[in-house]
């Protein structure tokens, strides 16, 4: 279901995902995946790996979403 769901997000619902996406990953070099790579790696903080995990999964969600 929770799959589901995010077909039904309003513009504003995903407006304020890419916000927090854009929040969590200014610091890295999203251009070039090698930096962004070895910054990620550099990182020791379990819960800012988790965060940064789940703003990738959430903007390959929203990439398919807005596909569609």
């Amino acid at each position: 279901m929770e799959h589901y769901s995010n077909l039904f997000k309003s513009a504003e619902e995903i407006q304020k995902e890419i916000e927090e996406i854009k929040d969590v990953l200014f610091k890295f070099d999203t251009d070039n995946a090698e930096i962004f790579n070895q910054q990620i790696t550099e990182i020791n903080d379990r819960t800012e790996i988790r965060q940064i995990a789940k703003v990738l999964n959430n903007s390959k969600e929203l990439y398919n979403l807005i596909r569609l």
